[in-house]
């Protein structure tokens, strides 16, 4: 569908949920419309895409918004993952520079906060989350909803400490690093390390993905460009109104895996301000159990 569009508009925007193969999908488009530059703004995105364009052996360039100067190569069809970024001021100013025919967007998340409209002619929305879910494309989501009268931050570590055995591999986010080496000192899991923008971040990422690292404690990153297959369970420390933000959280737990069908999303409840946006907001978890 999204290879027909592209043939009768030069803007399309492909939406698909976290988790569910975008990358793959884009790459297969991409077949139609050589030469292509992918742009991301995140090296970890921009790795993904250069393993799924090879494996397709399509003729490529993969560059970030954020280099010096962009290529100077005409393309039949530039690609924007994450497309959501591109209302942003340096997408704008990269792609006045760049010549290109078509434009393909990919994003789970396609609405910005700040409501800064996008630019595309079409707009094709292909699944949602609880299509996939239900077609096993996707983990079945149980929602664990934690009563807080306090400090929220507390009442989570406190759920994860008492239901360690069933969280498996975890993401913790979290809004800053204080609160990040809050959570690392009351946690009980032993082998857990801090995720921030340190030199460390591929390291970290490479022990999580090969299981010999329990817990991320995720302090502003990890929202995007990353793949946990094997990650069973989010705990969403991090309060926010952002649907962009949250669906992105969530979807760092429903890739599914071999042995994997259901994920666990933590989330607290305040109980004299619930939050504007839940998890409930944006899909409907096939079990909901209050803590």
């Amino acid at each position: 569908m999204a290879t027909r569009r592209l043939l009768e508009v030069p803007r399309v925007a492909l939406v698909l949920p976290t988790g569910s193969g975008k990358t793959v999908v884009a790459a297969q488009i991409c077949k139609s419309f050589q030469p292509v530059l992918w742009l991301a703004h995140r090296r970890e995105l921009l790795m993904q895409a250069r393993g799924a364009l090879t494996k397709e052996n399509i003729k490529f360039d993969v560059t970030s918004p954020f280099i010096s100067s962009p290529p100077r190569g005409k393309y039949n069809l530039l690609v924007i993952d994450e497309f959501h970024h591109e209302g942003c001021r340096s997408y704008k100013s990269f792609l006045s520079l760049v010549k290109f025919n078509r434009l393909l967007g990919i994003t789970a998340t396609p609405a910005r906060h700040d409501k800064i409209a996008l630019r595309f002619n079409h707009m094709i929305d292909v699944a949602n989350y609880e299509d996939l879910a239900a077609q096993g494309y996707l983990c079945k989501v149980i929602l664990h909803r934690v009563r807080s009268y306090g400090n929220s931050l507390d009442d989570l570590v406190e759920w994860a400490n008492t239901n360690a055995g069933q969280m498996g591999p975890t993401i913790f986010f979290v809004s800053n690093l204080n609160e990040a080496e809050k959570v690392s000192k009351l946690l009980y899991v032993s082998n857990r390390v801090i995720q921030g923008n340190d030199k460390s971040r591929s390291q970290h990422i490479q022990c999580f993905t090969e299981g010999k690292v329990q817990c991320l404690i995720s302090c502003q990153i990890l929202t995007e460009g990353v793949d946990f297959p094997l990650c069973r369970t989010v705990i969403l420390g991090r309060k926010t109104n952002s649907r962009t933000l949250l669906s992105q959280m969530i979807g760092r737990a429903v890739r599914v895996a071999d042995g994997k069908r259901e994920c666990n999303v933590v989330e607290p409840v305040v109980m004299w301000s619930e939050p504007t946006l839940t998890v409930q907001d944006l899909i409907s978890p096939s079990r909901r159990i209050i803590s």
